[in-house]
Parts: structure tokens; sequence; C-alpha cells
């Protein structure tokens, strides 16, 4: 009984407590006129916006590590992500805020964004990685209990080997094929799905082509597309209005569309459940391969 409050309590604190509290964070910032489009950076206050991530992060890690330490690894990357999708659904759409700053250099900010609270994203995955599951002595009482402690999948720490540029290379193309399908309107509940599926494939991608590297290497792999998207998105649409045109009329670029909190939270959300399908789908081969 005690698993079971455990294994529900911490998600559904992450959802309905402790994201709640990261977006009051982000929900403080404003923009030079009074309105809410904005990001961490691009913002009245970039500074107020850099303590708000920060805090949003630290927010994000402490439930994730407690995730993973008494649910599980990939439980633990998801709590953190309920955390950081309240932070991201806080900010402003991209489209709405290049039509305040009217500045292809607004994407460049963005990108720059999505590249250092992306690098914090990613050691956060790492902390939380790290952690080995393990249930309280009190709680493993019963044979039902031992059994699920015993089933606990951990996932792989190797940091690099010869299969590491592949899985990145795999899981960036993975994330920038969901999110460009995904993504096809500037809607904010559609950004954050582009991002998650995004997420989704990436680490599908980066599973198959690698089932011995640390899933870091997938949030790595989003977190390129997240970077590389605005700055692209610079070229395909010239000049200092291009952008900003391209936006307003529904035309920006596809992957320079999500925020780079969309980028982040809908990583913590997306590559968990990746990986958890890749694992059910290595899983069914290696059963066939057992039976030939």
């Amino acid at each position: 009984m005690l698993n079971v409050l455990i294994r529900w309590a911490i998600p559904l604190a992450a959802l309905f407590v402790f994201g709640p509290l990261a977006a009051v964070l982000i929900t403080r910032l404003h923009a030079a006129d009074g309105g809410s489009q904005v990001s961490l950076l691009v913002s009245s206050s970039p500074g107020q916006g850099v303590m708000a991530g920060l805090v949003a992060l630290a927010i994000a890690l402490g439930v994730g590590a407690l995730g993973a330490r008494f649910i599980e690894q990939r439980s633990g990357l998801m709590a953190a992500g309920l955390v950081l999708a309240w932070a991201a659904w806080s900010v402003g759409g991209v489209d709405r805020v290049l039509a305040r700053t009217q500045s292809s250099g607004t994407l460049y900010t963005l990108a720059a964004e999505s590249a250092v609270f992306g690098a914090l994203a990613i050691a956060i995955a790492l902390v939380i990685l790290k952690i080995r599951t393990h249930m309280p002595r009190f709680i493993v009482a019963g044979d039902a209990t031992r059994n699920l402690a015993a089933k606990v999948h951990h996932e792989p720490t190797n940091l690099f080997d010869k299969t590491a540029p592949l899985a990145l290379a795999a899981a960036a193309v993975g994330a920038a094929i969901g999110a460009w399908f995904v993504g096809a309107e500037m809607v904010k509940g559609q950004m954050f799905a582009a991002a998650v599926v995004a997420g989704l494939l990436a680490a599908v991608a980066g599973r198959l082509s690698s089932q011995s590297i640390s899933p870091v290497w997938f949030f790595g792999g989003l977190m390129v597309v997240a970077v590389a998207g605005p700055v692209i998105a610079t070229f395909v649409h010239a000049g200092t209005l291009g952008p900003t045109r391209a936006a307003v009329s529904g035309k920006l670029f596809a992957l320079a569309r999500p925020m780079p909190l969309d980028w982040i939270a809908g990583a913590f959300v997306g590559i968990p459940l990746g990986l958890w399908w890749a694992g059910s789908l290595i899983e069914r081969e290696s059963v066939k391969a057992e039976k030939r």
C-alpha cells in the first residue's frame, strides 16, 4: 500500500504542487510594455528570468531525484518534466515575442537560452539517471512489492563508447522529425506537444541505435535541434523583419517555433516515454530471437 502511495504521490505532487510553484516564478516576468509574451532571456529583466529558470530547474531536479530514488529513473525524468511543463506553459509564444521585438536578433537570444538552460537540463538528467532506485525497508514487505523492486529497470550509465556519435545523430534526427511534423500550427499546446514528440522520437531513435549508451545523449540530440532551429530560421527568413513577418503569417521555420522551455520540458516528458517504448521493442525482438 505504501509503495502505491509513493508511486502516485511523487508525480501528483509534481503536477499539482511543484509545477504551479515553478509557474508562479515565470509568470512574474514581463516585457517592457508590461505584456506577458516573454521568455527567460527576452523580457524586461533577463536577470530575473535567469533566476526564475534556475529555481524552476532546481525544483524539477529535486522532484525528479525523488522519483528516480523511490519509483524508477524514467519516472524521475517524467516527474521533472511535469514540473517544467508548467513553466513552459507560462512563457509566451515565439510569434508574439517576435511581433513585439520585431528583430531577428531575438531568435539568436532564444538559441542562446536553449543552449544555456539546455546544458543545465542535460546536467539535471545526468544526475537523475545516476540515482539508483531503492525502496525503503519498511515498504519492501510483501512478495509482490519485492518482485516489483527486483524488476526495476536501470538505464545504462555509460557516457561514451563508439556508438555515442550515432546515438546523438539519431536522436537529433528523431527530434527534428517529431517537432517538424507535429508543430504545424503555432499554438502553445501544439508547440509543447511538438517538443514532447521530439523527445519521444529522439529516445526511440537513439536507443535503437545504441543499447549501451546513457539517455543523456538523447537529451543532447534534442538540444542540438533546439539551438539550431532559431539560428537556421534567421537564414531561411532573411532580413531584420523576416522572422517577424514569417511568424505573424504562421510560416516561421518549424524548428524555431517551440520556445526554449518547451524544448526542455518536452525532453523530460517525451524521452522517458520513448525509453519505455524502445525498451518494449527491444525486449520483444530479444524474445523472438530466443525462440528461433
